[in-house]
């Protein structure tokens, strides 16, 4: 059985989400520290669609300047790299309920 098979609650859903957007916002940090010191950064942000929920990454300097982390199912915690604004990619990259949060999945452009 995939963990996809069991249902989650709303709350262990937004916990999990919280810790994979913490995680993804230290990334983010950490590479934008690396490649552009100077430069104010990136906030990672949710905000939640019809079928998924889109993971942001909004620059600090320009709130217009926004791009696609990643996408969330809310149903079964799957994770997908970004096709576009609007879609993700078709294949699975990680899941929420897995040992590792989703955590091997990212890295600080978003899902890979």
């Amino acid at each position: 059985m995939t963990l996809s098979a069991f249902a989650h609650s709303e709350a262990e859903f937004a916990e999990r989400l919280a810790h994979l957007l913490a995680r993804a916002q230290e990334l983010n940090d950490i590479g934008m520290r690396r490649l552009a010191p100077n430069l104010p950064g990136e906030r990672i942000e949710a905000e939640r669609l019809r079928r998924y929920v889109r993971v942001i990454k909004v620059h600090r300097d320009n709130e217009a300047d926004r791009s696609v982390y990643a996408f969330i199912d809310p149903e079964n915690g799957d994770i997908y790299k970004a096709e576009s604004w609007k879609k993700p990619a078709p294949v699975v990259r990680g899941n929420l309920y897995a040992p590792d949060n989703g955590f091997g999945c990212i890295d600080w452009h978003g899902a890979r």
